[in-house]
């Protein structure tokens, strides 16, 4: 048995070494095979390269990765190793490596590497990764083939040595900080196909002298040029519509500077510093200049400002030697004589505004030209200046007639501006619908019969119209079971929503005004804008909330100094269709409101300055006292912003006339008239303040007595709110010389 059992083993053990010779080629290849798929990296390689995942390759020293994009296979250089471990010189990048379509250079691909000399960048690349050649501090020259078109953030940051760099006639969009610190970057030519400069992306370019910035562009970001101090050639895209902040800060070298048309705003500190510019012109679209927009241009000598421009921060000019060139009349004349700053006129300006008699009825609905463009109402002209005037109507309505400061104008026809304002006015009717006409059966001897449908048709008065305050709807409104719910947008006799919307397209928003706003009489709030400002439908609210007067009593006293001021404060805020405040539903451009002159300023209304708050520093608005066909007159300002506001009138002697609210609760006029000092009220002086959204605020109701109001039935309340030195309509008697003003704090120049 031991000889068949050893016999057995020996056979086992030839037919185990048969199968191992027959396996062991078979396992070698694999074996084989799997060595060639895993790559060998250098020690010297980016981390970057050393990072990414198996499917990466290496090709004449080009690291790449392969990826599929809609089907078909791309490559992307994700790093370099030079042959015998070498300086790398300069370099091309292949268009294909292992038949892949070279696509893209990945992030950080040569970052570090500073004996990189020159790159040559095929067309097939479309896209230069973040910071793919930062810090490349020994790269002279960047050739990228027209196919690129995008660079990344901090692409070519810190390449101190890049003297060209040729952007491609593909490029659309420049990245933040792409060519920071190139220092040595002289030439700089961008092609007409960019459309976006990233924050930062030319900084501390030094030795930089031209730029020409296409039209295409239309946005550059902030700080994009600072410290490019040989720039002296500017030449700005018609396409812009803002200079971000710092955009061009301390640009030392910067000539004489004309901004294009289109662009409505100039950043805080946009040109600050550059020392060598000595004029700046800004067209008409310019309506805002801010903060320390030109400070320390200590050469700036002349500025020309258009009359539409409506705000400049108090800083924008300061420590510079400028003189301001305008308008007899407008904003510039104002802030030039506010602050000590030399203002020559080129003449005066008359003011175009529109209205009309229906709530429907919008700037949309008004066309002014002029032979330089369009003019936006309100907005103002140069004497003798011939425009071009057509209005149309509302869906559902027709022109009735036309004037033009009371005196007739045919549509479309040619107004030419004569010493005096334009105030257009445009009246409209109720189209006529065409008769529905029916025969119903009848005996052949009968005569047919016709039944003619002729809509109803009432009026309607509401506080939400731009203009003035009646709108035509059909059918008459049943009547109000709830006169205090002035929120329901389904109840017609409300006046806080137009009655019917039915005339608006459904895609286009309707802006109505919700007033509640004390001691202004019965006369509603004006509203113009354009409805394509707004992503959705909105209602613009005025209130005299306990929060906006306080803001405004503060403000009041940091601008009274050793006068005596009498103000009116109220709120405005921007709430969307289920009732949320959203001040986001506005998109763009402005509002522009009249709002009653308050009783308690109408002695002084010449002499009322218009305030808005800002994170509790009043900004001046530019205003006007506008008067209507029916002799009201209100307070007409522009403005974008929704937050606490404030009326106030200055008086230099200490006393300012008022009416005696105690005796004349209405504020009819009729009481007694006192003078009021710099005496301190009455620590025990309490108003009644409304709960908002209870008040029934019809304008119509003749209700405004005492500053009260009418509560809600069914869920009003009264709060009492102990606020010492608060009268009626939140107006308030500043104390005299107590209250020194608030500095504004410069803030910090990045």
């Amino acid at each position: 048995m031991s000889d068949h059992f050893a016999e057995k083993t020996e056979n086992k053990m030839k037919d185990m070494k048969k199968y191992i010779r027959r396996a062991l080629p078979k396992l070698a290849a694999v074996i084989a095979a799997a060595v060639m798929c895993v790559p060998v990296l250098p020690q010297n390689i980016t981390a970057a390269a050393s990072a990414v995942d198996v499917y990466q390759f290496n090709e004449n020293g080009f690291y790449y990765t392969i990826s599929a994009v809609s089907g078909t296979i791309e490559a992307s250089v994700v790093g370099y190793k030079s042959p015998n471990n070498g300086p790398t010189g300069g370099i091309t990048i292949p268009a294909t490596l292992g038949s892949y379509a070279v696509t893209s250079i990945g992030a950080d691909a040569f970052a570090e590497d500073t004996t990189l000399t020159t790159v040559s960048i095929p067309q097939s690349v479309r896209s230069i990764g973040r910071g793919a050649f930062q810090n490349c501090t020994g790269l002279t020259t960047a050739s990228m083939a027209a196919g690129v078109t995008s660079i990344s953030e901090n692409a070519f940051k810190g390449c101190t040595s890049l003297a060209t760099a040729n952007i491609p006639a593909s490029v659309t969009s420049i990245g933040t900080s792409a060519f920071e610190d190139c220092m040595m970057l002289k030439t700089l030519t961008l092609p007409a196909t960019l459309t976006y400069i990233g924050n930062y992306a030319f900084r501390r370019c030094s030795t930089i002298e031209t730029v020409i910035i296409p039209n295409s562009v239309t946005a550059i970001g902030e700080g994009a040029f600072e410290s490019c101090t040989k720039l002296k050639n500017l030449t700005l895209s018609t396409g812009l519509m803002q200079i971000e902040d710092f955009t061009f800060y301390r640009c030392t070298s910067l000539t004489p500077l004309n901004l294009p048309e289109n662009i409505t705003s100039v950043g805080r500190y946009a040109f600050s510093e550059c020392s060598s510019l000595s004029s700046v012109t800004f067209p008409k679209s310019v309506l805002t200049i801010g903060a320390s927009a030109f400070e320390n241009s200590q050469y700036l000598a002349v500025a020309i400002i258009p009359n539409t421009t409506t705000t400049i921060a108090s800083t924008a000019f300061r420590n510079a030697p400028v003189s301001i060139y305008g308008y007899t009349g407008t904003y510039a004349e104002q802030f030039a004589r506010e602050n000590s700053i030399p203002f020559t006129s080129y003449g005066s300006v008359y003011k175009v505004t529109f209205s009309a008699d229906i709530y429907y009825a919008s700037i949309d609905n008004i066309s002014v030209r002029s032979r330089t463009g369009v003019i936006i109402p309100p907005s103002t002209v140069q004497n003798d200046e011939e425009l071009t005037i057509s209005a149309t109507a509302p869906d559902g309505y027709v022109i009735d007639h036309i004037t033009i400061n009371d005196a007739p104008f045919t549509n479309g026809s040619i107004y030419r501006v004569h010493n005096s304002d334009v105030n257009i006015f445009v009246s409209y009717r109720f189209r006529e619908l065409t008769p529905s006409v029916t025969t119903p059966e009848a005996p052949a001897t009968a005569a047919p019969v016709v039944t003619t449908q002729v809509p109803q048709v009432t009026t309607v008065t509401t506080t939400t119209t731009t203009t003035t305050s009646t709108t035509t709807q059909t059918a008459p409104p049943a009547a109000d079971d709830d006169p205090g719910d002035q929120d329901d947008p389904d109840d017609p006799e409300d006046t806080t929503v137009p009655a019917d919307n039915s005339t608006q397209g459904s895609d286009d928003p309707s802006v109505s005004v919700d007033n509640r706003l004390e001691g202004i009489g019965d006369n509603n709030v004006r509203l113009i804008t354009q409805r394509s400002n707004f992503i959705s439908s909105a209602t613009v609210r005025l209130s005299n909330t306990p929060q906006a007067s306080s803001a405004a009593e503060e403000a009041a006293q940091s601008l009274a100094g050793d006068r005596s001021a009498y103000f009116y404060g109220f709120d405005i805020s921007l709430y969307d269709t289920n009732g949320r405040e959203n001040a986001g539903i506005m998109a763009s451009g402005t509002v522009t409101l009249q709002v009653p002159v308050p009783d308690i300023l109408a002695p002084y209304m010449d002499d009322i300055e218009v305030y808005h708050i800002e994170d509790g520093e009043p900004v001046r608005l530019s205003s006007s006292i506008v008067e209507d066909i029916n002799g009201v007159k209100r307070v007409q300002f522009e403005t974008t912003s929704f937050s606490p506001y404030l009326f106030v009138v200055f008086s230099d002697d200490g006393e300012i006339v008022t009416i005696n609210e105690e005796e004349d609760p209405t504020g009819d006029g009729e009481g007694e008239v006192n003078v009021v000092t710099d005496e301190p009220p009455q620590e025990t002086e309490r108003v009644q303040v409304v709960v908002p959204g209870n008040v029934d605020n019809d304008s119509n109701s003749g209700n405004h007595s005492g500053g009260t109001g009418r509560l809600n039935p069914g869920t009003g309340a009264l709060l009492l709110i102990g606020i010492p030195s608060v009268t009626l309509g939140c107006a308030f008697l500043i104390r005299k010389g107590n209250k020194e003003k608030r500095t504004r704090t410069k803030r910090e120049i990045k």
